[in-house]
C-alpha cells in the first residue's frame, strides 16, 4: 500500500536517520556481514553509524553530490535516501584505457587480501567494483547513482521509485548517461527504467567466511541508463 512521503534535499541533521535506513536496508545481504570486521551486533551497528556520520556530511558538502530524502509527512521519520554523483570520466589516476584490464585484476586479486592477518573485504570488494566502473566509463561524461535505499518496513510501497522519480526530475537526468552498481535484489528496480546490464561482479563468499557457514556466491551488477525518458519499461513491480 502507497505511503504519503515528500522528497527533499537533505541535511547535517538528517544524518542519524539516513544512516540507520542504510543500515537496515542493507541487513540481508550477506557481504555487509564482511564489511565491519567487529563481531558481535552492537559493535558492527555502532562502527556502521560512524562511518555513515562521516560520510553523508562530506557528499553533502561535495558540489560534485546530491543526497536526497524521502520522510514520511505525518511524522517526518527519514524512510529512504539517495545519493548521485556527477562525474566528467576523469578518475584523477592518469591511466591510460589499455591498462584497465589490468587494473582491474590488480584490485581484484582476492588472494592478497586473503592472505592479510586481518582479511580486508571492503577495500577488496570497492576497489573491484571501482574498477569495474573505470573500465567502462573513462572519459564519458556521466552520473553516478551511488545510492538508493528504502527502510525494510517502507518498501515495496513505491517509494524507492519516487526517489528515482524526483532525481531524474529535479536533476534533469534523462540528458545523461547514469551508472549504477546494485546488488541483485534491486537489479529488476533499475531494469524496469531503462537500465542494462554492462558486468557482474561474483564473489565466492566461503573464502571469506568459512565454507561451513553457510556463505555462497555473491553477484553485484553494474548497470548503464543510456540518455532518454524516464519511464517504466516491464512490468516488474514497485520497490
Amino acid at each position: 500500500m502507497p505511503v504519503d512521503v515528500e522528497i527533499a534535499m537533505a541535511g547535517p541533521a538528517d544524518m542519524n536517520g539516513i544512516a540507520t535506513v542504510l543500515i537496515r536496508a542493507m541487513e540481508p545481504e550477506m557481504i555487509d556481514r564482511f564489511m565491519v570486521p567487529f563481531e558481535g551486533f552492537e559493535a558492527a551497528y555502532n562502527a556502521k553509524i560512524d562511518w555513515a556520520k562521516q560520510t553523508y556530511p562530506r557528499d553533502i558538502a561535495d558540489q560534485n553530490k546530491r543526497i536526497f530524502k524521502a520522510w514520511l509527512k505525518d511524522t517526518d521519520h527519514i524512510v529512504g535516501f539517495a545519493v548521485i554523483t556527477y562525474s566528467d570520466g576523469n578518475f584523477g589516476d592518469d591511466k591510460p584505457d589499455a591498462s584497465a584490464e589490468e587494473e582491474q585484476k590488480t584490485a581484484s586479486d582476492e588472494d592478497t587480501y586473503l592472505k592479510q592477518e586481518t582479511p580486508a573485504f571492503a577495500p577488496f570488494y570497492f576497489g573491484s567494483m571501482s574498477a569495474i566502473h573505470k573500465k567502462h566509463m573513462r572519459g564519458q561524461k556521466h552520473v553516478i547513482w551511488n545510492s538508493l535505499h528504502v527502510h525494510p518496513n517502507y518498501q515495496r510501497k513505491g517509494i524507492g521509485t519516487a526517489l528515482l522519480r524526483w532525481g531524474f526530475e529535479q536533476f534533469g537526468l534523462e540528458k545523461e548517461k547514469v551508472w549504477i552498481q546494485t546488488q541483485m535484489r534491486g537489479r529488476n528496480v533499475y531494469r524496469k527504467f531503462g537500465w542494462v546490464d554492462i558486468e557482474n561482479f561474483d564473489i565466492d563468499l566461503s573464502r571469506w567466511g568459512g565454507e561451513m557457514r553457510g556463505f555462497g556466491m555473491h553477484r553485484s551488477p553494474s548497470m548503464l541508463r543510456k540518455p532518454g525518458k524516464f519511464e517504466r519499461t516491464n512490468g516488474i513491480g514497485d520497490e
